[in-house]
């Protein structure tokens, strides 16, 4: 208090010293000029604009001082001395005649509805880049020229529509209306404070809204839909329907899996439902009956068409505030909610097809015929009995044809959304039949989704959110079998009942006697509470989880092999999962000044997760008709329980300078029961910096540039998703000791107490410029450095593990993120929008402590071609270097790391020493393209997905030389095999003698590269006069294809195939959809 006075005694006695003083000082050197001529001048001089109103007469002449070298003095100076005020708007100078001088602006912004104040909002001068907010009572107050009189003003506040007024001298009361969730200006930055402006965030965050995303196509879950769409984000989708997909942010964030059987830390991003983390899905013991379970994707739970948004947090600055699982990024799921007003029901009806695409050619029951004979021989067979082995030489069976279909789709989705006074609901429901083209596979999906929204008392809010879904998947997937069964086999007896075969099930007694069927049921339920103590303070509680059940049931029939000698297997999988969460926080918004913003945060968050898994079989079935265990004669049962619980302490705060300078720095401590001893806590911490450069004085008046801003971030996140008990180690119950139960050390691995956090150490540069309003572009320079890789190492046998988790070595991600959108047509009739992103990504191991963990995949040299390497990238596929087809012997030749060349037996001999790293399954760069198009009632979209770079290792049994002719068919590519000295091919001479084809071979290496027309969308939307007269809904029309061209570098032989059909195990679909959506 004593120090402003002080200060304003001292600015009073200088301002009369300059009245005193300065008219005699600035006389001293003046030159007289005309107003017009001096104004012109500090124009030029100072890179400033003037304007004045008709009340000045800019011929009048006046003293310009020569010795003054500041603006502000000049101005000064034609204030004391020329009867002029000046308003200074950024690089805009407004001068006024001292008569008409200023006007006070002031008001009040509220909520439209409920009456309650908005602080914060934001004030803007029509063509002006300065901006005023209200303060904590929602008012706002300032002084303009009287020229502005009459002129507009437009106030925006986060969650609401856009306000304009007309400026006046008058008190005035601003009421917004709140708008759609889906508004491109506002995002939600993480679950513990409120959305913010897109101007306003420091971290790197990509966030799409459900137009964006596209909800109606045809996909299951909204984890699929992503592919494409974001910078950074890169998709492995799988074609099982319900079944999880694998997604890197930013590059692989711990180190890969050694083999199916091996366990590693998650690299999967963490997903947050309406401010609930999912619980990830975790198979049982690798090796025992327990890890023959099908994972079912939690996120199919969450019906697309419900979503509102989809924000990917990437650096440390917006995922540190999540601390333990945040290290692979976090993705922020937030579902619909009402709008305040009169009742609106909406209702859409989707179907459509799907076809098999890319379509993998395999050999003729002929061909198959002629090729298994002549394998036959170069055995050493007579041709006779090669002739009676080959079997039968006129049976053509298209297995593909009598075990694909075209798939039928429908999606049937209505709502209901409204509300009064500060309180709204949302309530929907649908159903999902999607059938897979390959029968006995497939998903029905029934959703609910409830989110209201009570604005209990002017202080007290509460929002509650509830999603259950109930989910039939059948899962007979069953392809791989089906479809290369030999096709000089017949399909059914004379008499009309299935053939059976000697090696393999005859694949329509499969489908039609064998059966695998999921039942699941999944709830994610939210509920957030936040008392309003005073302006500033606020403090707000929430609790949620999420319920995970599901049973599912595979039955092998005693009709069909391999369980015809058993009678039958029943297998049952009874699998309940909870987690739960809730935090309680303070929050505290300092009231400085209007030029001042703060937000700061204080936390405590407890999180709990449970896992249950019964497990029951049964073989030797009388009657197959009643599927019950107790009816069977020999049984089996298991059981697992595994838990884990977090408790988290976290603060962050938020601060910006007049919009132009925006700081924020998290931290957050975690202790998990995961981990052992003096290792269960973590603490990581985060700062990141924003600078809008647009708002400064040198950018305020650009007409090119509208908006330009810099961001800095630097901190640690953590990854504590080791799998329950990882550290301590698990023992199995129940092995028979001469006939006592015992306990034997689990096959996964050894306990380590001292196993510890990998910690990601992220680093973020990036640039955002807006120009001409049209032109929008993201730049983004990062490093993830993660410390303390957690790898399985081999231990000695004798332990009674084969392995033991330890923390060792570094590991580093570094990219670049791209986006840009450029609206090419924005005024109506005709709007066009294009949106580019790109993404590339470098991963090196820098170092490991342990040696051991510097390690192949096996030690032979037909064995998965993973490792982990000092210098190399996680994602490098190792093996061995082909050196084609001998023409003299038909025998492959493999190229030594001496240059040698030797065959499979030279090669085989000298193991994983021949290994060389062979190419990276990891793109140079992938991202995707969206153009979506409006004329009057009609918009087409399409979405364009392109790989460069990326390799793919595809040996499957379908290509590997007739080695398993005699059971299976293979790929038509054999044709092309040798046969007399002198061929010249890449298909060796064909046995089934040993040595076996070597599969890590450069051989079977494919380059992924390739450009895919995902999507294609249109719709159209009756003309809204037409719907009035007719007395109809708001009506709209959509059409939808999936999947409808492909592109690959690599092209397919003619006649043979190539990446574009090995690519998947079995083909993609290509899908057909027809929508209606109505509005009332």
């Amino acid at each position: 208090m004593y120090s402003i006075s002080y200060q304003r005694i001292w600015g009073s006695v200088l301002f009369l010293l300059m009245h005193c003083i300065s008219p005699a000082l600035f006389a001293q050197e003046a030159q007289k000029v005309t107003l017009r001529s001096a104004l012109s001048t500090l124009e030029q001089r100072f890179q400033v604009s003037f304007s004045y109103d008709n009340a000045i007469q800019p011929e009048q002449y006046i003293q310009l001082p020569k010795n003054i070298t500041t603006l502000d003095d000049h101005l000064q100076y034609l204030t004391l001395n020329h009867q002029l005020n000046f308003r200074k708007m950024g690089r805009k100078v407004i001068a006024v005649t001292k008569a008409d001088r200023t006007i006070r602006v002031s008001g009040v912004v509220r909520d439209s509805l409920s009456g309650s104040v908005l602080r914060g909002a934001t004030i803007y001068l029509q063509s002006e880049k300065t901006q005023f907010r209200s303060d904590q009572q929602g008012e706002y107050a300032f002084n303009l020229p009287d020229t502005y009189i009459g002129k507009k003003m437009q106030i925006s506040y986060v969650g609401y529509n856009r306000a304009e007024i007309i400026v006046n001298t008058t008190y005035q009361e601003v009421r917004m209306t709140s708008a759609d969730q889906s508004m491109e200006e506002v995002i939600i930055t993480n679950t513990y404070e409120g959305p913010k402006l897109r101007e306003e965030t420091v971290g790197s965050v990509f966030s799409l809204n459900a137009k964006e995303l596209q909800t109606s196509r045809p996909l299951e879950s909204i984890d699929k839909m992503l592919e494409g769409l974001v910078p950074g984000l890169y998709v492995e989708t799988n074609t099982a329907l319900g079944t999880p997909v694998k997604i890197n942010i930013r590059g692989q964030g711990t180190l890969s899996a050694m083999s199916a059987s091996s366990r590693t830390t998650s690299s999967q991003p963490l997903f947050v439902i309406d401010g609930v983390p999912m619980q990830e899905q975790e198979k049982g013991d690798a090796g025992s009956n327990f890890n023959q379970e099908t994972l079912l994707n939690p996120l199919a739970g969450i019906n697309p068409m419900d979503i509102a948004s989809v924000t990917v947090l990437k650096d440390a600055a917006a995922t540190t505030i999540y601390g333990a699982n945040a290290a692979n990024g976090v993705i922020l799921i937030t579902t619909k909610s009402g709008r305040s007003g009169s009742p609106r029901v909406q209702a859409s009806f989707q179907t459509g097809v799907s076809t098999f695409i890319n379509r993998l050619q395999l050999l003729s029951g002929p061909q198959y015929y002629e090729v298994l004979k002549e394998t036959y021989m170069n055995g050493g067979m007579s041709e006779s009995t090669a002739k009676n082995l080959a079997g039968s030489s006129t049976i053509d069976t298209d297995w593909f044809a009598l075990t694909s279909r075209n798939a039928n789709y429908t999606n049937i989705h209505a709502s209901v959304s409204g509300g009064k006074e500060g309180n709204n609901y949302f309530l929907s429901i649908g159903y999902r039949d999607q059938q897979n083209a390959s029968p006995g596979n497939g998903l029905k999906q029934y959703t609910g989704q409830f989110r209201y929204q009570n604005k209990i008392s002017e202080k007290l809010r509460l929002t509650s959110t509830f999603t259950p879904t109930f989910m039939q998947r059948k899962g007979l997937d069953n392809f791989a079998n089906n479809a290369y069964i030999p096709p000089n086999l017949a399909p059914y007896n004379t008499d009309g009942s299935f053939a059976t075969f000697s090696n393999t099930p005859n694949p329509l007694a499969v489908l039609a006697y064998n059966s695998d069927e999921s039942q699941t049921f999944t709830a994610n339920a939210h509920f957030d509470l936040q008392y309003d103590i005073t302006p500033s303070l606020y403090i707000r509680g929430a609790a949620g989880g999420n319920i995970f059940q599901s049973k599912q049931e595979i039955y092998q029939s005693g009709q069909v092999p391999p369980t015809n000698t058993v009678g039958g297997r029943l297998r049952i999988y009874n699998r309940q999962n909870y987690n739960y969460t809730s935090f309680l926080q303070a929050g505290y918004r300092p009231n400085f000044s209007e030029d001042h913003r703060m937000l700061i945060i204080l936390g405590t968050e407890i999180r709990d997760q449970y896992s249950s898994l019964l497990f029951g079989s049964g073989s030797g079935f009388s009657y197959e008709k009643i599927r019950e265990l107790s009816l069977a004669t020999n049984k089996l049962s298991a059981s697992s329980k595994i838990s884990d619980a977090t408790v988290s302490y976290y603060t962050q705060m938020n601060y910006d300078f007049k919009s132009k300078y925006y700081a924020t720095l998290s931290g957050r401590a975690d202790q998990s029961s995961l981990f052992g001893g003096d290792k269960q806590m973590a603490v990581n911490v985060a700062v990141g910096l924003g600078w809008n450069i647009s708002s400064e004085d040198f950018l305020a008046e650009s007409d090119i540039i509208d908006f330009l801003r810099l961001r800095t971030s630097f901190g640690s996140t953590g990854n504590s998703r080791i799998g329950s008990y990882a550290s301590r180690g698990m023992y199995d119950i129940g092995s028979d000791y001469l006939g006592q139960v015992g306990a034997r050390p689990s096959s996964q691995a050894a306990p380590n107490p001292d196993l510890g956090w990998e910690t990601n150490y992220k680093t973020n540069i990036g640039i955002d410029i807006s120009v001409l309003d049209r032109l929008h572009f993201t730049a983004e320079f990062y490093q993830n450095d993660v410390r303390n890789l957690i790898a399985q190492v081999r231990i000695p046998l004798e332990t009674g593990y084969s392995s033991i988790p330890v923390n060792t070595g570094n590991m580093r991600n570094r990219g670049i993120d791209l986006s840009l959108a450029v609206d090419w047509f924005k005024e109506k009739p005709v709007t066009w929008r294009s949106s580019f992103i790109a993404g590339w990504n470098k991963n090196k191991v820098l170092s490991f402590n342990n040696p051991l963990a510097d390690q192949y995949a096996g030690t032979n040299v037909d064995e998965v071609g993973n490792a982990h390497r000092v210098g190399y990238s996680t994602n490098t596929i190792w093996g061995v270097r082909w050196a084609g087809v001998d023409p003299d012997t038909g025998e492959e030749r493999f190229y030594t790391p001496s240059g040698e060349t030797v065959n499979r037996v030279g090669i085989r001999a000298l193991r994983t020493s021949a290994y060389v790293p062979l190419g990276n399954s990891l793109p140079a760069i992938q991202g995707g393209v969206v153009n979506t198009l409006s004329w009057k009632n009609m918009t087409l979209s399409f979405n364009i997905q392109y790989q460069l770079g990326g390799d793919r290792l595809v040996a499957t049994t379908r290509l590997q030389d007739g080695l398993n002719l005699d059971h299976s068919n293979m790929a038509v590519n054999i044709l092309d095999r040798w046969r007399t000295p002198g061929d010249i091919t890449t298909v060796p001479k064909l046995s089934r003698l040993p040595p076996s084809a070597i599969t890590n071979s450069s051989r079977y290496l494919y380059d992924m590269t390739h450009v895919k027309l995902s999507n294609l969308a249109f719709s159209y939307t009756l003309n809204k006069e037409l719907v009035q007269r007719l007395r109809l809904p708001n009506l709209s029309a959509s059409f939808n294809v999936n999947n409808l061209l492909y592109w690959y570098k690599d092209k397919s032989p003619e006649g043979r195939n190539g990446i574009r059909e090995l690519r998947f195990n079995y083909p993609e679909t290509r899908n057909f959809s027809l929508g209606l959506q109505m509005t009332l």
